[in-house]
């Protein structure tokens, strides 16, 4: 299990392993006051990790991750007071969460029956805003193996859907998203298969307007290696309208890290191509709500360039970051690149990197992420550009 565990998302694990670095970081000098900050540990004071972040209406802020006592929800409020903390009953880790019009709190991921053991669950919970816990699905594959969740959306009705992996006989580990009603009935799950029978997993979920469902990932289509940067779309009740299947023009590593979708049901998804001459490539794509491939972009140079978060303004300008010397980019609606930004250490040869990113208002671009000033050390990074 701890090889599929490992694999179920670069992002995520490349997550663990830099945050792991920042704990004993010293901070960079603010580029704006620290309001507060809050760290959560388990009863026996070990691992603890926070893998995602949301706020509601009303400011709070609502966190999911975990602790050495698993599977770990937190809300604070807006001056950083803990309301409450909640954390599942087994092992696990939460990777994503997501609030509600009302308030209540889902978030998603996976939990152990046996600690360190397989089977694992592919985990959705509910929460109110008091953090009362609503309900728990777990969801398994045929095979009974590895299952997790890697994202998780609700939409304007409260209805939940999660996107990740689930183990099946005969087709091995597939991407999967599932759909759930406000009181978690199970509405439907729908399991994509690359015709090679090995890893596919979904990594990104998002819901459009109409209640459509957006899930971006990988799927292998051959035993070669190869794997492609796949994009998939579902109606409301969980028919397959379309899956786009993207690669390089070099045969090797494809995927979509991040997948979101803008007011006219454009969906814009973001991640990684092979490409002859250039390795891996920053790689930021936009289709029609009918799955027309309007656009796509490749930044890089010779190396490892990835883009790992994907956003879109008021105006339907896209921003995404990610890793090498294109952190941060900004292309029109149109794909145009409009500028491009570095997060930038002072450390040579550095390996900087935004692995998240936001647009306020008024079209400014926040990413987040870190940077190495001195070889070997790490420092938390937030920056904010204007639009």
């Amino acid at each position: 299990m701890k090889a599929i565990c490992f694999r179920i998302t670069l992002v995520l694990t490349l997550t663990l392993f830099t945050m792991t670095e920042l704990v004993a970081a010293r901070p960079l000098p603010a580029q704006g006051p620290l309001l507060w900050q809050q760290t959560l540990i388990g009863t026996a004071n070990g691992f603890g990790q926070a893998f995602s972040v949301a706020v509601d209406n009303q400011g709070n802020v609502v966190t999911a991750g975990g602790t050495n006592i698993g599977f770990t929800v937190a809300k604070f409020d807006r001056d950083g007071t803990l309301l409450w903390q909640q954390n599942l009953n087994g092992t696990g880790y939460a990777f994503s969460v997501a609030v509600d019009n009302q308030g209540n709190v889902v978030a998603a991921g996976f939990t152990e029956k046996i600690p360190g053991r397989p089977p694992t669950d592919f985990t959705v919970v509910k929460f109110d805003r008091d953090g009362t816990l609503l309900w728990q699905q777990n969801l398994n594959g045929t095979a009974n193996g590895f299952a997790a969740a890697a994202s998780v959306a609700v939409d304007n009705q409260g209805n939940v859907v999660a996107a990740g992996v689930t183990l099946n006989t005969g087709t091995l580990a597939d991407f999967t998203v599932a759909k759930f009603d406000r009181d978690g009935t199970l509405l439907w799950q729908q399991n994509l298969n690359g015709i090679a029978n090995s890893f596919d997993e979904a990594l990104s979920v998002a819901v459009d307007n109409q209640g459509n469902v957006v899930a971006a990932g990988v799927t292998q289509n051959t035993n070669t290696g190869t794997s492609l940067f796949t994009v998939a779309k579902f109606d409301r009740d969980g028919t397959l309208l379309w899956q786009r299947n993207l690669s390089g023009t070099a045969s090797g590593f494809n995927e979509a890290f991040s997948v979101t979708v803008d007011n006219q049901g454009n969906v814009v998804a973001a991640g990684v191509t092979q490409n002859v001459g250039t390795y891996l490539d920053f790689t930021v794509t936009k289709f029609d709500r009918d799955g027309t491939l309007l656009w796509q972009q490749n930044l890089g140079n010779f190396g490892l360039d990835e883009a790992f978060s994907v956003a879109l303004d008021n105006r339907g300008d896209v921003v995404a970051v990610g890793t090498s010397d294109r952190t941060v980019a900004k292309f029109a609606r149109d794909g145009t690149l409009l500028w491009q930004q570095n997060l930038n250490g002072t450390a040579a040869n550095s390996s900087d990197q935004a692995l998240s990113v936001a647009v306020d208002n008024q079209g400014n671009v926040l990413a987040a992420g870190f940077t190495q000033n001195t070889a070997g050390t790490s420092y938390f990074t937030v920056a904010k550009f204007a639009r």
